[in-house]
């Protein structure tokens, strides 16, 4: 009697190890392969793992963590869109470079407003992002100044005098921002500034794209990504941080525990160790 009541008990042991086989099938799909395919340029993420994309078609479009198609647009009356900023979802900025121009548009991307900067005499504007305080940081390289602006175009006020040095590529200047530092970069070196605008450091750095997620710097050449902790007067060196198996275009990383990546096939999403 004792071996058939032991019949439930191993029942009820396999189904609970299937359970589990399909749970650990269910979350091997969900990280590490492709979740979205396509022939991508851009790639950000939001801090509620939306997901927006800038196309060969210049089309933007967004998606959920899903990779459900939630919105897109289409913005080729203002050229090719050099960056988009997703730090405030419910006003994202994308910057047109070729036209000096920036536009606001809400969480369905459809048009707020859109700022000039030539009309502002701010030129050859090639680096802007969103500033914590939703204000617009920009990089001025005929001043050599990281300056801020509000939606209106406003100054409000730029970088200490201490900083007289130029970017090597002055065409090819891109920014991004955290709580803690505003970085100017081109591909073979950055500028650090504090959250304030205070000039910083600068560094030598071999790049194609660079997140802060943090205290680190994280940056993209080729296949690898390399870490580097970012502190106000001493760098570390960069490690390792992520191997690819083939060249990336993009990536992003979220709340320092979710890793986008972007290749030449699509978009896949990695969780990082904690």
């Amino acid at each position: 009697m004792q071996y058939f009541s032991a019949l439930p008990s191993f029942k009820f042991l396999q189904i609970f190890l299937l359970l589990f086989i399909f749970k650990l099938l269910a979350h091997s799909q969900e990280f590490g392969e492709y979740l979205l395919t396509g022939d991508f340029e851009i790639i950000r993420v939001d801090d509620f793992e939306n997901i927006y994309t800038v196309d060969s078609r210049n089309q933007l479009k967004k998606y959920n963590r899903e990779g459900q198609l939630l919105f897109n647009n289409s913005y080729n009356a203002l050229g090719d869109i050099s960056e988009i900023d997703v730090r405030n979802p419910q006003k994202l900025m994308i910057f047109f470079k070729d036209y000096q121009s920036i536009q606001f548009v809400d969480n369905t991307l459809s048009k707020i407003e859109t700022l000039n900067l030539e009309s502002l005499g701010y030129w050859n504007i090639s680096a802007v992002s969103l500033a914590p305080d939703n204000q617009i940081w920009i990089y001025d390289p005929i001043s050599f100044k990281l300056i801020k602006i509000d939606s209106k175009g406003n100054k409000l006020y730029s970088s200490n005098e201490q900083y007289f040095g130029v970017l090597d590529n002055e065409l090819y200047i891109r920014m991004i921002v955290n709580q803690e530092y505003t970085i100017c970069y081109s591909d073979t070196e950055y500028l650090l500034f504090s959250a304030f605008g205070k000039y910083l450091s600068s560094e030598k750095s071999l790049n194609q794209g660079m997140n802060l997620s943090g205290d680190y710097l994280f940056e993209m050449h080729g296949n690898h990504i390399k870490k580097r902790k970012l502190g106000k007067a001493v760098f570390e060196s960069p490690e390792l941080f992520y191997t690819h198996d083939k060249a990336l275009k993009d990536f992003q990383i979220i709340s320092e525990k979710i890793l986008y990546l972007l290749d030449s096939k699509g978009i896949i999403r990695l969780k990082l160790n904690e």
